[in-house]
């Protein structure tokens, strides 16, 4: 339909510059949880519908 789901959804993508919106905020996310120094405890819930 072309609003973009594939990128958002980051479906399909074959090299690191096609990677949607969603996968890239995952990768942000957990990489900002490992770099704290102390123990820090996370619950994270994530859905999401194509």
């Amino acid at each position: 339909t072309g609003s973009g789901k594939t990128y958002t959804m980051g479906t399909g993508y074959r090299d690191d510059c096609q990677i949607g919106i969603i996968p890239q905020v995952m990768d942000a996310l957990f990489d900002k949880i490992e770099s704290f120094s102390q123990k820090v405890e996370f619950q994270l819930r994530v859905s999401f519908i194509e």
